[in-house]
């Protein structure tokens, strides 16, 4: 439970392990280049998290439960298949990094970045 860092990037994994969300202390999560399409809400639990890294993979759109990180300062989620993303990510105050790139964006809400 007081793993800090947690890294399984590079697999073929469709989910993540249940398991990850008793990591309770986690702060770093990499799981890039899988074939992730979705997180569990039960990942709510990770309410350390500040770095989350869910690049190259095949997500269709932001995960939810990313929106209750309050204490994420770096987000990673380009390469994915993502069209848009939504106000909610305004709640994410200590935001700094936000990676978007190489994703099929087609609107952003108009969403107020200067929050």
């Amino acid at each position: 439970k007081t793993l800090q860092h947690f890294d399984v990037s590079h697999n073929q994994l469709n989910d993540l392990p249940l398991d990850i969300s008793l990591l309770t202390e986690l702060e770093t999560l990499n799981c890039s280049n899988n074939q992730l399409t979705e997180m569990a809400d039960l990942f709510e639990q990770l309410k350390r998290l500040k770095e989350l890294d869910i690049s190259i993979n095949r997500f269709p759109n932001l995960p939810n439960v990313i929106y209750t990180y309050k204490y994420l300062v770096r987000l990673n989620c380009e390469q994915n298949c993502i069209t848009t993303i939504d106000s909610g990510l305004v709640n994410l105050k200590r935001l700094k990094f936000l990676v978007l790139d190489h994703n099929k964006l087609e609107t952003t809400e108009q969403i107020d970045f200067s929050l």
